[in-house]
């Protein structure tokens, strides 16, 4: 049987890891990396909860104490609920509360102060890291300038699996504002 000390300290290991569960995987971890760390992930801490919840029911009723069970109730809703509407949820907040970080990039990138130095397929590093990264999985960013003196900028928010991604968008490009006002 396991000790109360070793109880504590693994259900709030347990809280923890259901709650940075999402924003670490939102913000550091994208593509066929995702698939492989979660198909890691998930049995791990579906292991350690049912370990837990194993461990508490098999303490005599006498032992039990209140705090184990609600500790082990909020890190299974919380990490049930960050699991399948974290991704969404966190895309919102992210869009709302980091808006004007992504203007004054906007606004830097027009004013010459941030150059593009392409990496790599049109993708751009942005010299100042963000934190959390501004884009998924980085600080790297799309800039596509035409001859016309426009500017998209692209910033990621799932780099995708094999050929799509999605993105918060800036652009001032008429004919992409038009096709994207047709679309939705």
């Amino acid at each position: 049987m396991i000790s109360t000390k070793w109880l504590n300290r693994l259900i709030l290991f347990s809280l923890y890891l259901a709650i940075i569960q999402m924003p670490a995987i939102y913000y550091y971890i994208n593509g066929v990396l995702a698939l492989f760390l979660l198909m890691l992930y998930l049995p791990m801490v579906a292991g350690l909860t049912i370990f837990l919840v194993v461990a508490v029911l098999r303490k005599p009723k006498t032992e039990r104490a209140t705090e184990h069970i609600m500790g082990l109730i909020l890190t299974i809703f919380i990490g049930t609920w960050t699991m399948i509407f974290g991704e969404s949820t966190i895309e919102k907040y992210e869009w709302l509360l980091r808006k004007d970080t992504r203007k004054d990039i906007v606004r830097r990138i027009k004013a010459g102060e941030i150059a593009a130095d392409i990496t790599r397929y049109g993708v751009y590093h942005l010299p100042i890291w963000y934190q959390p990264p501004i884009s998924s999985s980085g600080n790297d960013i799309s800039i596509e300038k035409t001859e016309q003196q426009t500017l998209t900028v692209e910033f990621f928010i799932n780099r995708g699996f094999l050929d799509h991604y999605s993105a918060f968008l800036y652009t001032d490009d008429p004919g992409t504002i038009q096709t994207f006002d047709k679309e939705i």
